[in-house]
């Protein structure tokens, strides 16, 4: 398994075992199987993916969806793999 993000530290956070959200135990992190990486290129190895943003809600709990990535941001050749899109509702941006 891949994790892949824009942000270099997050990516630096995550291999070195610390998850700034607190919703993975460090030991847990550092246990794992996944790799991290920036490099969109990483992603030509995977079949699956499940993309998870953060995504603010307003009072009425309606999902702001501005934070979805587009999938022809990364040309790594990845129009005839499966995706799964979730996102993590919060209040406040």
């Amino acid at each position: 398994m891949i994790g892949f993000d824009i942000d270099k530290h997050r990516i630096a956070e995550l291999s070195a075992g610390r998850d700034r959200t607190r919703e993975v135990d460090p030991a847990d992190l550092q246990q794992s199987s996944l790799a991290f990486t920036t490099d969109a290129k990483a992603l030509r190895e995977v079949d699956f993916f499940i993309v998870t943003v953060p995504t603010p809600i307003d009072d009425a709990f309606r999902p702001g969806l501005t934070a979805m990535p587009r999938p022809h941001r990364y040309d790594v050749g990845l129009t005839d793999r499966r995706c799964r899109a979730e996102t993590r509702g919060y209040r406040g941006l």
